[in-house]
């Protein structure tokens, strides 16, 4: 669809101007902040010629649009005190897409959850055939806890730390727009959740019905980011959680520590695809972050400051990249049970389970991504 290319640009009775892009799952308005008292109008504009114009522009300078007829629109610039005009063919305004209306209560969002959501968006999956896993699921199941999840197959997150009242839970999917935006920064922000509908057999009266999917709308000042739900179960993730034992380690990551492990993380030997193992070695009282070239017996091994350990002497490997992730998330506590299961890493409400690598090629004892869950609600089991 040509249209698809093209930046819906609209003035409303209200003098309210705004800017719309969409490639149909997703639709990102932006509402300029000054209202212009002229006529409503809108036109499609094509994104290449207006990015063009746009780049290097300073907030002094002024991007002007003179409809020249039904197909056809002026762009003005106006740089530094000269004018730069470009006549540019537009698209039928009746050809662009109509947003879907999500009617139902906003829920605001409270400072931390864009924070949040960002780190979820990390740690989602990019499996095409795992379809479920490509998005952040917002839990709602436990009112009184709903919980931003996203999983890779090999960690999982989850957050907490926020309310959000909504009353069914939502498969959100990855964005670089929310990724990339401020939307979820700004003050005030809120989510509102249009549901979908589940597939109709057909009936002796009705004919079949398919499945409907539902619609995420958020909302704040300057930006509206409307984005079709993802469709299918999130896996049972509350059962992956390790529950650390009494006679597990637990690990205390000052902020010195912190900053120290992320500068020798990437300088350790044994930064190799596809599981760039990084080992974290207890020795008591004392925590050793060591790497490996590949066929040497010899690692590498760094003595971390600024650390408080309570429990057993443990070693276990893990994706350095994993590693480097949960520390710049600010997970500072550490929990291991032994160098086959999940290691836990925590502070306040979030939380991000690794799967630890094991170099002896012995399967772990577990996946961070439990098997979906049956009609019946029992769980299938899967070859690992």
């Amino acid at each position: 669809m040509p249209v698809l290319t093209a930046v819906k640009v609209a003035r409303d009775d209200q003098g309210q101007v705004t800017l719309q892009a969409t490639d149909l799952d997703s639709f990102a308005t932006y509402a300029l902040k000054e209202a212009q008292p002229e006529p409503t109008t809108a036109l499609l504009l094509p994104l290449e010629h207006l990015t063009k114009s746009a780049k290097g522009l300073s907030a002094e300078d002024t991007i002007t649009l003179v409809v020249e007829g039904k197909e056809r629109v002026k762009l003005r610039c106006a740089i530094g005190g000269s004018v730069l005009e470009q006549s540019l063919r537009t698209f039928a305004v009746e050809e662009w897409p109509v947003p879907p209306k999500v009617s139902q209560p906003a829920t605001p969002l409270e400072p931390g959850f864009g924070l949040a959501f960002k780190q979820a968006l990390e740690c989602c999956s990019t499996d095409p055939t795992r379809a479920n896993i490509n998005g952040v699921f917002l839990d709602v199941t436990e009112p009184q806890s709903p919980c931003l999840v996203s999983t890779n197959g090999q960690m999982l997150f989850c957050a907490n730390s926020f309310r959000v009242d909504l009353t069914q839970s939502v498969i959100i999917p990855d964005s670089k727009f929310l990724e990339w935006t401020d939307l979820l920064e700004q003050t005030p922000c809120s989510v509102s959740v249009k549901p979908g509908q589940a597939a109709q057999p057909a009936k002796a009266d009705q004919p079949e019905r398919p499945a409907e999917p539902g619609w995420v709308k958020f909302e704040s000042p300057c930006w509206t980011f409307l984005t079709q739900e993802i469709q299918g179960k999130f896996p049972a993730w509350r059962q992956v959680l390790p529950e650390i034992s009494s006679l597990g380690t637990l690990i205390h990551l000052s902020g010195e520590a912190n900053k120290q492990m992320l500068q020798i993380i990437p300088r350790l030997p044994g930064d190799d695809s596809p599981n760039y193992p990084i080992r974290l070695r207890v020795d008591w009282q004392h925590l050793m972050l060591e790497g490996q070239n590949k066929d040497e017996q010899e690692w590498t091994s760094i003595p971390i400051q600024g650390v408080r350990v309570t429990g057993k002497p443990v070693a276990v490997v893990l994706n350095r990249q994993y590693l480097a992730k949960a520390l710049r998330f600010g997970l500072k506590q550490l929990e291991v049970e032994d160098e086959l299961c999940p290691v836990l890493f925590s502070s306040g409400g979030k939380k991000l389970v690794i799967m630890p690598i094991n170099l002896e090629g012995t399967p772990a004892v577990a996946s961070v991504t439990p098997p979906p869950q049956s009609a019946q609600g029992e769980t299938q089991k899967v070859a690992a």
